[in-house]
């Protein structure tokens, strides 16, 4: 995809990349690991585990916080 970036497995436009980090550092800190003790949701973007292993970047990984990193 030219003038964009990966967010997992999903390419998405340049122009989304300031609003994707912001929910980034509200729903994480920034974390990739992150797990909220409360829900359960994990990784940067805080996927609750029935939602995260539906997406087709969970193949191989139980939770978001347990995915590698893609940059």
């Amino acid at each position: 995809m030219m003038g964009g970036l990966a967010v997992g497995a999903f390419a998405v436009p340049a122009n989304a990349a300031p609003s994707l980090e912001a929910i980034k550092q509200c729903e994480s800190g920034g974390s990739y690991t992150a797990v909220n003790a409360s829900s359960g949701a994990s990784g940067a973007y805080q996927f609750l585990d029935s939602t995260w292993q539906g997406l087709s970047a969970s193949q191989g990984y139980s939770t978001a916080a347990s995915a590698p990193v893609r940059r």
